[in-house]
């Protein structure tokens, strides 16, 4: 699991029977540990820094539609419910409109066609609330949402094909941050 700054909070590895029924065992005890309060924090705006003031000051347009600021939606100060850090100026509209996210996003690629059938299959097992299935059709799923959780299939999002993105980052000399926090490159060199 990684917050809005790219730093593992969570991290869980498991390969055996019944991976599925392992992962929503997993997220339903983090949903009860910790998750529900991290989606809820409203945490309020902290004091602005100077070049904050600056800033805000100085903006003419929105840093969400791009628009510029009218007197019917008049400029305010938007930032993250998270941490209470200032963001950037925004219309009263866009910012009432912008909203935390109220669930965790999970990405699997090609889910629909293969992940996504163990796991409604998982979750078919449990009590869950406020399932919601948005179906390709009878077979394959677009998006499986229940509880705090939302499954979303990646292929879905990608404008290539897996194999051509991944020459594409081999190629791009990245970095790789997120990996290079992880127990799987830790442990395995």
């Amino acid at each position: 699991i990684i917050n809005k700054d790219n730093q593992i909070l969570e991290s869980k590895t498991y390969m055996g029977k019944n991976a599925s029924d392992v992962l929503i065992e997993y997220l339903f005890e983090i949903e009860k540990t910790w998750l529900i309060a991290y989606l809820n924090k409203n945490v309020p705006m902290l004091e602005l820094t100077d070049e904050e003031k600056f800033t805000y000051g100085r903006s003419e347009v929105c840093h969400i539609c791009k628009k510029v600021f009218t007197e019917d939606d008049p400029k305010v100060r938007d930032h993250d419910h998270t941490d209470g850090i200032f963001i950037a100026a925004a219309h009263n509209s866009c910012n009432l409109k912008r909203r935390n996210q109220k669930c965790l996003k999970i990405y699997m690629h090609n889910g629909s066609k293969y992940d996504f059938h163990f796991i409604t299959k998982s979750i078919s097992k449990k009590n869950v609330r406020n399932i919601y299935i948005l179906p390709y059709n009878m077979e394959n799923f677009r998006m499986i949402k229940f509880n705090s959780f939302m499954f979303l299939d990646t292929l879905a999002f990608l404008q290539s094909s897996l194999s051509q993105l991944a020459d594409i980052l081999k190629d791009s000399n990245h970095d790789y941050p997120l990996l290079k926090q992880s127990h799987i490159l830790q442990t395995n060199g």
